[in-house]
């Protein structure tokens, strides 16, 4: 079969052949038939291969604390080895599919050889013909969804799951900070529950969209309307109780006002939920 990879070392992006995996007992076989490019999470990932080695350490400073873990525990040849083993083996993409399903574990019910599937899990749901999915990380698609649209599976689990998280009643107010994709999904998952949602991003289109969608505010983190007399004023007008004003100094980055507008927020009893990453230019 055909899968998608890539060599860490140099950050080419290949179409190789594998072989097809097996039947997990506790999992499925699919093939697939539509497999989502993630603008987000494949292009970071994309981006970290593709940088030198310094590069690579200042973009992700976990991975340098885990080999100098390694080099005080095991040695520094041990260490070394271990990063060239990692480096050279090539990694897949890929997080979020449909397809149909070709063959079902032994320990495994309620899906049948033939039905529409949608998939989530990275080193799973793969840019491949044909991935071995877990048991957990697979629903069965309805009647009349598009598998274009089955295929965004993952990114609605995961705003679906930060709503579960964030457990707030009905009529609650809530702050969605980034309004990307899973932003903008969690805004309408929030409409939908009953609560009101607030949304944080810098890109104007994006809150275009929000508004359109129902937000009851969306704004730039710096704006007039997140001062906080405009939110104590839009607290009064909804109902809530227990806020108080606080002042701030102006944030020297829209970061930075973000997080300060945030801070407020919290002051004032409403809940945030980090959807997703807002990127600074």
């Amino acid at each position: 079969m055909k899968i998608v990879v890539q060599n860490f070392k140099t950050g080419k992006v290949s179409l190789a052949d594998a072989p097809q995996p097996a039947v997990p007992d506790n999992g499925i076989l699919v093939r697939t038939q539509a497999s989502l490019i993630s603008a987000g999470t494949d292009r970071a990932i994309v981006g970290l291969a593709r940088k030198g080695y310094v590069g690579k350490a200042l973009a992700r400073p976990d991975l340098v604390r885990r080999v100098l873990r390694k080099v005080k525990n095991d040695g520094l040849w041990s260490a070394y080895k271990a990063v060239q083993n990692v480096i050279a083996e090539p990694k897949t993409l890929g997080y979020s599919l449909v397809g149909e399903v070709l063959a079902v574990g032994s320990r495994v019910e309620g899906v049948g050889v033939g039905d529409r599937v949608a998939c989530a899990g990275a080193g799973h749901a793969n840019h491949a013909e044909v991935a071995a999915i877990p048991g957990n990380l697979f629903v069965t698609v309805p009647q009349g969804v598009a598998d274009e649209d089955a295929a965004y599976v993952t990114l609605g689990a995961i705003a679906m799951h930060g709503l579960r998280q964030a457990n707030q009643q009905l009529g609650a107010t809530v702050m969605v900070v980034g309004l990307g994709l899973v932003g903008q999904i969690m805004g309408q998952l929030c409409r939908a529950a009953g609560l009101k949602v607030i949304g944080l991003d810098l890109d104007e289109a994006k809150l275009d969209l929000a508004r359109k969608n129902g937000v009851l505010i969306a704004a730039k983190p710096d704006e007039y309307r997140l001062s906080p007399q405009r939110l104590a004023e839009i607290h009064r007008r909804i109902g809530l109780i227990n806020y108080r004003t606080r002042k701030f100094e102006k944030a020297a980055t829209s970061l930075a006002a973000a997080i300060a507008a945030s801070f407020f927020a919290a002051a004032m009893r409403s809940r945030i939920l980090p959807a997703a990453a807002t990127r600074v230019a």
